[in-house]
């Protein structure tokens, strides 16, 4: 009698099991088979919509959603306790965290350690960087880097991490940003890549010299880079970022994030496309007066980035930094973000490539598909809890 209890308790149970078993990620695929070892290390980027966005513009971006799919408590226990146990990543680099939810969401994850950082101006999220601490441990030389524009804790847009392998002689330099949305503030968006990149470069570089002042053999350093970029993969920004310089001439400083249609939108060109002015002129030329344009409140940016040249270079001595997802599937995603105002790819895994190999990357789900839901349409919903997607990728070293 109590055998046949227990196992009317566990038929309870199974469907919720197997449906987990049959579907471990929601509809989703890996690109090729797994091939993990001690050294491969699976990384996570995820925005996760912070409550005060969702209360900020719930009824531009999220008017057809209902009470529970904006629910931050059902959200974050569908992200955290549930999609990314099923991924069982290494490092989740997330943004949008809520300040007030940061602890909370530490004691779901009971098996990685955190850090965050909180945006600026009256902002109340920020970026977090969770890492697993059977893997991994933090430098101690090196804690965690606030990565601001102004020197100001209060005004940061990104974090990295020196994570070093507890088991072998191996560190990952980890980097997470979320960019500035603003279409059209190019300067500000360009000056938040570069700090980053180069803070990247700076503990990579901190992390080699170390190991030789010590005379000890150096540990092998892989670069990991994951943002919302707030950028498309056709823009000058993400270009920026692979091929490391930037010259003021190639782009409108109102479209750096590629938003903006080309040369003939009113407004990154003016409008008066016809007038003999503007014919008279080529679009490099335009293209650099732009960056001269209402730029005065933001000179140190300017100084900084461009170091009173037409060019931007990275300084960096390692390899150009690749797109996991391009690498692996020879394109980037369709869309990572979806909203009733958009629908397309800002979210990004790019790693070295002098040293570091991708495996494989999680896919998105087709567009085909996703045409054809109309209620899995509109995000977040009870599928997928926010209007971005996680995206998630396997590295080694080359």
């Amino acid at each position: 009698m109590m055998m046949m209890m227990m196992m009317r308790k566990k038929d309870k149970k199974d469907p919720v099991d197997k449906k987990r078993r049959l579907d471990p990620l929601r509809g989703r695929e890996w690109s090729t088979p797994e091939t993990k070892d001690e050294t491969t290390v699976r990384v996570v980027s995820y925005n996760v919509l912070c409550e005060s966005a969702v209360k900020k513009y719930k009824f531009e971006l999220y008017p057809k959603q209902t009470r529970d799919e904006l629910n931050p408590e059902k959200r974050l226990a569908k992200i955290f306790e549930d999609e990314l146990k099923r991924l069982k990543p290494d490092i989740i680099n997330a943004q949008e965290i809520e300040e007030k939810r940061f602890q909370r969401i530490k004691r779901m994850l009971k098996t990685y350690d955190g850090y965050f950082v909180k945006k600026g101006r009256g902002k109340t999220d920020g970026v977090a960087t969770f890492y697993k601490t059977s893997k991994f441990a933090l430098s101690k030389t090196m804690p965690q880097i606030r990565v601001t524009l102004r020197g100001t804790d209060d005004d940061a847009f990104g974090l990295v991490l020196v994570l070093e392998n507890k088991k072998k002689r191996t560190v990952v330099v980890n980097g997470n940003a979320h960019i500035l949305f603003a279409p059209k503030n190019g300067l500000v968006k360009l000056a938040q890549v570069k700090e980053i990149l180069e803070a990247m470069e700076s503990a990579r570089r901190k992390t080699e010299n170390a190991a030789s002042s010590k005379q000890r053999p150096s540990s092998r350093v892989m670069k990991i880079f994951s943002l919302d970029g707030n950028f498309l993969p056709n823009s000058a920004l993400y270009k920026f970022v692979e091929e490391g310089y930037f010259d003021k001439m190639s782009c409108n400083r109102r479209n750096m994030g590629g938003y903006l249609n080309d040369y003939n939108d009113e407004q990154c060109y003016g409008g008066d496309e016809d007038s003999e002015e503007a014919l008279g002129r080529s679009f490099n030329e335009i293209n650099l007066q732009s960056w001269n344009d209402n730029c005065h409140d933001l000179s140190n940016e300017h100084k900084n980035v461009f170091k009173g040249s037409h060019m931007s270079k990275l300084n960096r001595e390692s390899g150009r930094m690749r797109s996991a997802y391009k690498e692996a599937l020879k394109e980037e995603p369709q869309w990572t973000s979806c909203h009733s105002k958009f629908s397309g790819t800002t979210d990004y895994i790019f790693f070295d490539e002098s040293a570091v190999k991708v495996e494989r990357v999680l896919k998105t789900p087709s567009a085909r598909n996703w045409t054809n839901n109309p209620h899995e349409k509109r995000l977040p919903n009870m599928k997928y809890p926010s209007d971005h997607l996680s995206i998630a990728a396997d590295f080694s070293f080359r």
